[in-house]
C-alpha cells in the first residue's frame, strides 16, 4: 500500500550513519535518525490502516493520512507500562470494553521505540544547538531495527498466514545494506525485518554468487511464536488506538 517503503526508509537510515567514514557530516546523521524514525512511523500506520480498510487498498491509503504523530504518541503511552511495579493502564474506556489486556513484551518495546525516536528525530530536526556524534544516530536506527524485529514477530495475519509461518520456522529477512549490484539482480524481499549489520564494500558481484553473498548478509531472524488470542486482540487494539484513541476518549 505505502509509497513510501518503511524497509528502504530504514535502509536509508544506516547508509546516512555510515556514509561518510572519517568524518560524518551532522547533515546526514540527523536525516539518519529522522528516517529512522519515519520508518518506525510508516510501519505501523501501514499495517494500521490495512486493518481498518480491510481489502480495500483505496480506502486504506486515505485512512493512512489520518495518522496525527502527536496522537500515535499518546497510544503508545498508552501500552508502554507505567508506575511501581510498571504495567500497561488502559483508559477506563478500553478497561470497560475489554477488560485486562493481555499485552505482548514485543508491543510494549515496539510502543516505546517509538515514543524514543520520535523524541530523537524532534532533536535531531529541530534542536540546532547539539551535536550528534554517529554513535548517537547509529544507536537511534538500531532501536528503530530492533522494533522492526519485535513488530515482525506480532504483527496481524491472516489464520492461514500465521499457521504457515509457525510450520515454516523462522521468516525471511532482508539483508541491511546489499551492493548495489545485489539489489539489481534480486528483488527485494517483501518483509519489514531489517537486520542490524555494517554495510558491506560495493563491489561487483558475479550472478553465480548473488546467492552468497545475500546469505551472507542475513543474520539469524526472530524466533517465531505464536501469539494467544488475547494478545493478537490487544495488537490489533494497538494499531486502531494510534488513530482513534484521542477521537474515542474525547467523547
Amino acid at each position: 500500500m505505502a509509497s513510501v517503503d518503511p524497509r528502504r526508509l530504514l535502509l536509508q537510515a544506516r547508509h546516512l550513519a555510515t556514509k561518510e567514514r572519517l568524518r560524518p557530516q551532522q547533515a546526514s546523521l540527523r536525516r539518519a535518525v529522522s528516517s529512522a524514525y519515519y520508518a518506525l512511523f510508516h510501519l505501523l500506520v501501514t499495517d494500521a490502516s490495512k486493518l481498518l480498510a480491510g481489502n480495500d487498498k483505496r480506502l486504506a491509503k486515505l485512512i493512512a493520512r489520518s495518522f496525527v504523530h502527536g496522537e500515535m504518541n499518546a497510544a503508545c503511552e498508552v501500552f508502554t507500562p507505567r508506575g511501581n511495579p510498571p504495567v500497561v493502564r488502559p483508559p477506563a474506556i478500553v478497561d470497560a470494553i475489554f477488560g485486562a489486556l493481555t499485552v505482548p513484551a514485543e508491543l510494549t518495546r515496539v510502543a516505546q521505540a517509538f515514543r524514543d525516536l520520535q523524541t530523537s528525530r524532534h532533536d535531531a530536526d529541530y534542536s540546532t544547538h547539539l551535536t550528534w556524534t554517529r554513535t548517537e544516530a547509529l544507536s537511534e536506527v538500531e532501536r528503530a531495527e530492533d522494533a522492526f524485529r519485535d513488530w515482525e514477530i506480532i504483527r496481524p495475519r491472516s489464520r492461514a498466514a500465521r499457521r504457515g509461518a509457525a510450520g515454516a520456522g523462522p521468516p525471511a529477512v532482508v539483508p541491511a545494506i546489499v551492493p548495489a549490484v545485489v539489489l539489481a539482480i534480486v528483488p527485494p524481499v517483501a518483509v519489514p525485518i531489517v537486520p542490524a549489520v555494517p554495510p558491506p564494500v560495493a563491489r561487483a558481484v558475479a550472478p553465480g554468487a548473488v546467492a552468497a553473498v545475500v546469505a551472507a548478509a542475513v543474520p539469524a531472524p526472530p524466533a517465531v511464536r505464536v501469539l494467544s488470542a488475547a494478545e493478537q486482540e490487544t495488537v490489533r487494539l494497538f494499531l486502531t488506538w494510534l488513530t482513534l484513541g484521542k477521537k474515542v476518549q474525547g467523547r
